[in-house]
Parts: structure tokens; sequence; C-alpha cells
């Protein structure tokens, strides 16, 4: 007899794979790498023809949540690209939370504090797209943005 706290039990892998149509899909790779990559259960089931109900349990049995959750850059990648050109979809406060995360998970999902302060969102709005996605991909921020953060400079209006 166990205690109010039931054990989870792990999924047979050799039985899995025998009966899994996930896994005997040819393009089984794809489907594992588009889920890692933040696309929707259901979205994955349409272009790929499986059940979604299969999915999830190829996604249970192969702990692909793990995997997906260290790839949380991409979701927020997603976010600010979406943002940047519809940003009627997605609030200025949500994309400039995105950037803020993207600037400070490193590629293996983990968050580092910036040694720097300062206030960087203010200019947030007025950088090119390629100026963001220097920010998000390396860490970069715009020489211009550098030279006014070291002015001191509080307001965004007043950059040329």
């Amino acid at each position: 007899m166990r205690s109010g706290d039931e054990e989870k039990k792990k999924p047979d892998l050799v039985r899995h794979q025998r009966d899994c149509r996930v896994c005997s899909h040819p393009l089984r790779q794809e489907i594992e790498a588009t889920y890692i990559r933040w696309e929707s259960v259901s979205k994955i089931a349409r272009q790929f023809g499986v059940n979604r109900k299969a999915l999830h349990r190829h996604i249970a049995a192969f702990d692909l949540l793990a995997r997906r959750n260290q790839n949380i850059r991409a979701i927020l990648l997603r976010i600010v690209e979406k943002g940047v050109v519809q940003l009627g979809r997605v609030s200025v406060h949500d994309l400039i939370a995105a950037v803020t995360a993207l600037a400070n998970i490193d590629e293996s999902g983990i968050w580092t504090e910036r040694t720097q302060t300062s206030n960087l969102y203010q200019f947030l709005p007025r950088m090119t797209l390629q100026e963001l996605e220097l920010l998000i991909d390396k860490a970069q921020v715009p020489d211009w943005v550098r030279a006014e953060i070291e002015k001191g400079h509080s307001d965004p209006s007043t950059v040329n």
C-alpha cells in the first residue's frame, strides 16, 4: 500500500516505440524538433498528420518538454519577431519583457544577470529591427545607445 503520493509510472519505452505512431513516423525527428522550437501540439499534429493524444504521449515518454524548456529563447524570439512586425498583437510591455528575457537567457536556457545596469528600455522603441536582432542574438548594444547611456541621457526623445 502506498502513501498519498502515488509514484508516477515511467512509460515502457520498448512498448511505447512499438505502438507509437510518432516513433514510426518517417519525419519523427522533424516532429520532435518542431515541438522543441515551441510550435503548438495542435499545429504539429495537423502539419504531420498525427493524433494529438499520441503526440502528447510521445512527448511525455521521451521527456521532450524538458528539452523544449531549455529552448526558451526560441519562444521569446518569436514574441519579439511578431511584436516588431505586428505590434498590435503584442503589447509594448510584453515586447520589452521578451527582449529583456532574451538578453538574460543564454543558449542553454540559463538566466544570467548582466553586470551593467542602465535603463536600456527607453531606447528599444527607437532601435531598428537589425539593432534589436543584434541585441537579442548577441547582447550587442548599438553604439548610439551606448554613447547616450554614457552621456547620461534619460530621455530617448533627445537622442538624434
